[in-house]
């Protein structure tokens, strides 16, 4: 039975949905530091079926209203009761089980349909290298050749990536744009 005018505080899931329908305004795009990471190379590129995007993150309308690094933690943020920078904390902090990804985001608040086009449609200028995946499809590998020909790509340096012959790691190798086709 519950008490009648007695304030009860909010449930875990309470505030996770509290906290979603807050963060439901904001648009946010994910960075790496480093393209050579194996474990994102299987679960974000979808085996090494992927591709990675190098860029210049000084392109500022890349970048949205902040761009920061992730917080690794072994706890879950506090947040307070009327804490306005409540969001950043839940966006800008991790489990430290995902550290090994040195990731670091970019947001954009109320993003309008053209924010997101800028951010969803990156700027030729922001693109520095392409890192093709060592298990991409050749169908796949003719579609960025058909993209990255594009003049407004001409800059762009291409690699694909490969491992190591000994070490559990992926090198990298410049290649033509003729090689996505070949």
């Amino acid at each position: 039975m519950a008490c009648r005018g007695r304030y009860s505080s909010p449930t875990y899931e309470e505030n996770v949905r509290a906290l979603a329908e807050a963060l439901s305004p904001i648009f946010c795009l994910c960075l790496s530091e480093r393209w050579d990471i194996l474990l994102m190379w299987s679960y974000y590129a979808e085996g090494h079926q992927g591709l990675v995007i190098g860029l210049d993150t000084n392109v500022r309308k890349l970048v949205g209203d902040e761009f920061q690094r992730i917080k690794y933690a072994a706890s879950r943020p506090t947040i307070g009761y009327g804490d306005e920078n409540a969001w950043k904390k839940a966006i800008f902090t991790k489990a430290k089980c995902w550290q090994h990804e040195q990731e670091w985001r970019a947001i954009r608040v109320e993003p309008t349909e053209e924010s997101c086009k800028v951010i969803g449609e990156v700027p030729p200028e922001a693109v520095r290298e392409v890192v093709i995946g060592c298990r991409m499809p050749s169908n796949v590998r003719k579609q960025i050749a058909e993209c990255l020909s594009d003049s407004r790509f001409a800059h762009v340096v291409l690699h694909e990536a490969y491992p190591h012959k000994k070490l559990w790691t992926l090198q990298r190798r410049r290649i033509a744009l003729s090689a996505l086709i070949a």
